[in-house]
């Protein structure tokens, strides 16, 4: 599997903390029949990332072994359960510059059969001078189906906004309550019309703001 720079650190974030959920304590790399995916959840929030992948077969081999002895192949069901600590330390594999946009990808070996020495995944990166690889051992437990959470149906409305603007809206009502666990209550109303972003509940003694966001128009 190769997995582009910066996806890892991405979903991290919607990974649990608490020590006691322990399967939830890393991220779920898996392969579909319609490609890979990374899955990270907390019980509360979830996220799940798909992406185009460079053909495999194009991956580069370091001669005289290294990085060469990763197995390149693609298998359909396979999956592994990561700890979210190597998350880091896996995107860094791959260079932040590559000279070939398949170089900015770390390779996951996907293999049916574990290795004898313990349940660990391999991992390489490379900017064809120098080859990285590393080993991390899996998480033991059961990844939720988090099939059954992502809804399938057709969506009831769909408003296109600023990625960066709808950070700072929430970012700007959480800091108006000092908690950044504050709810926030997001209204839609018709296409093209502003979304409004509200604190989720009031308080007679805090200040009480709203956002306006305006649409972006994809259709211009």
């Amino acid at each position: 599997m190769l997995i582009p720079k910066g996806i890892l650190p991405a979903i991290v974030g919607h990974a649990a903390k608490d020590k006691t959920r322990y399967a939830l304590n890393g991220f779920l790399l898996e392969r579909r029949v319609n490609g890979p995916r990374a899955v990270a959840t907390d019980g509360r929030r979830l996220i799940c990332v798909r992406w185009s992948e460079e053909p495999i077969e194009e991956w580069p081999m370091e001669p005289g072994g290294g990085a060469a002895a990763l197995v390149r192949e693609q298998v359909d069901g396979w999956k592994r359960l990561i700890p979210l600590d190597a998350a880091k330390e896996l995107d860094a594999l791959a260079p932040k510059n590559g000279r070939h946009a398949i170089l900015r990808n770390v390779m996951a070996e996907e293999t049916e059969v574990r290795p004898a020495e313990g349940d660990y995944v391999r991992f390489a990166g490379t900017d064809l001078e120098k080859w990285r690889t590393t080993k991390v051992r899996e998480l033991e437990g059961t990844y939720p189906d988090y099939d059954a959470v992502i809804p399938t149906d057709p969506p009831k409305a769909e408003i296109v906004v600023n990625a960066g603007y709808l950070v700072d809206a929430c970012n700007a009502l959480a800091a108006l309550r000092g908690d950044k666990d504050t709810p926030v209550r997001i209204q839609f109303r018709e296409k093209g019309e502003p979304v409004v972003l509200l604190h989720g509940t009031a308080h007679a003694d805090a200040a009480e703001g709203t956002v306006v966001l305006m649409p972006i128009n994809l259709d211009v």
